[in-house]
């Protein structure tokens, strides 16, 4: 009597055991689905460059249902959009559409979109995204490596210089990366930057041209160069058409004065041992003078010029020296590329301390020689002091 009264007491220890396992059961299967639905939400900020292996049928589903409940999360619809590409290798239009919609929230996002871009090669696309993420200091390295992927297009310039236009924050940089400009068709798309910066007035700082120009001079794009130069001097001096060939120093004497960088057919001067330069004002206007030891024969000064080839170039140049005449103590050549030269040499009949004629002793043999104020070797070396006032070609 007393064992079978107490069975139902024992079906229902027994009953509640089991309820409590299957109740169990389902909350740990319902635990592990939200902590696997949050692992799918956490990798919102995926990128196709990490986006690993291919999402099975049931995270698909998941993803899925996260966007239907949050369909305003672009971390979420990028989940999507990635999980797409991993699985049919395409995405359809409405669902990029969307993705790009939604804004600038999601780094990874902004990288997906970049990518979709660069395949059907949308250089708008491409460039306002990439500039997007460079102006929050994300993945500006990257950025700038892929403008200057985008720069090698022709058609990207007008939209790239608006966005330079500008003043975003990675100007400075962008300008800066000419140094790692290491083959002709990167250059030559700097080039056409410039130019174009150059023909819609654009602002273009000494600073920012210089090293483009630099790589510019080096690869043999003197004309480019020498209108981009121009227009840089044109704006620091603020009128129009200043002459950069600067035949009295002015520019030389403000430019050493701010130790700015030299822009190509400017004056320049080397740094050699033995040589040192200042220029000053003088009864007879700017002056460059120039000390040196006697030893050797330095380039003392020098520029690029633009001459046209097969002419007799001759050459006016004021100034004299502590040592007897100009013509004792200076050569002056104008040298090309190939190693090829002109020499000038000074008429005899005129005081060395004003104006005097120099006659190349052959045609011009380029077009953008480098005129090249050499010293002139002596058999005794000796302290020498060089005062230029002035040095232009005459037109033939």
């Amino acid at each position: 009597m007393n064992n079978y009264s107490q069975r139902p007491s024992t079906f229902i220890r027994i009953g509640s055991i089991i309820l409590t396992l299957v109740l169990l059961t389902v909350y740990i299967f319902g635990y592990l689905e939200a902590v696997h639905a949050k692992r799918l939400a956490a990798q919102s900020d995926m990128s196709l460059s990490n986006s690993g292996r291919s999402n099975s049928v049931r995270e698909t589903r998941q993803i899925n249902a996260l966007v239907l409940a949050n369909p305003l999360d672009q971390g979420l619809v990028n989940l999507m959009y990635v999980d797409r590409l991993r699985t049919t290798d395409t995405a359809p239009r409405r669902l990029i559409t969307a993705l790009a919609d939604l804004g600038w929230r999601n780094t990874a996002a902004q990288q997906n979109l970049i990518l979709q871009a660069v395949g059907e090669k949308d250089l708008d696309t491409i460039i306002r995204r990439t500039d997007g993420l460079m102006r929050r200091s994300v993945h500006v390295e990257p950025g700038l490596n892929m403008l200057q992927f985008v720069e090698l297009y022709p058609k990207s310039q007008p939209i790239l210089v608006e966005r330079l236009g500008a003043q975003p924050t990675w100007r400075d940089r962008f300008f800066d990366q000419a140094i790692d400009l290491d083959n002709r068709a990167l250059i030559t798309a700097r080039a056409r930057t410039l130019l174009r910066i150059v023909t819609s007035k654009g602002e273009l700082s000494r600073r920012e041209a210089w090293l483009s120009l630099r790589t510019l001079g080096q690869a043999g794009l003197f004309e480019e160069a020498l209108t981009i130069s121009n227009y840089v001097i044109s704006k620091e001096n603020q009128q129009k058409n200043r002459e950069i060939a600067d035949p009295d120093f002015k520019q030389l004497g403000a430019r050493l004065s701010r130790a700015q960088p030299v822009l190509p057919f400017e004056w320049e001067i080397p740094k050699t041992r033995g040589v040192s330069v200042n220029t000053h004002q003088s009864a007879a206007g700017n002056e460059v003078t120039l000390r040196w030891n006697g030893r050797g024969a330095p380039v003392l000064m020098q520029k690029l010029t633009d001459i046209q080839p097969d002419t007799l170039a001759v050459l006016k140049i004021r100034g004299d020296t502590n040592a007897g005449s100009l013509d004792q103590n200076i050569r002056v050549i104008l040298k090309c590329g190939d190693g090829s030269s002109v020499t000038f040499t000074p008429e005899n009949k005129i005081s060395p301390t004003i104006d005097k004629l120099w006659q190349a002793n052959g045609p011009t043999p380029c077009r953008f020689a480098n005129l090249q104020i050499l010293g002139r070797p002596r058999d005794i070396a000796r302290s020498i002091i060089i005062d230029l006032n002035r040095i232009e070609f005459l037109k033939a």
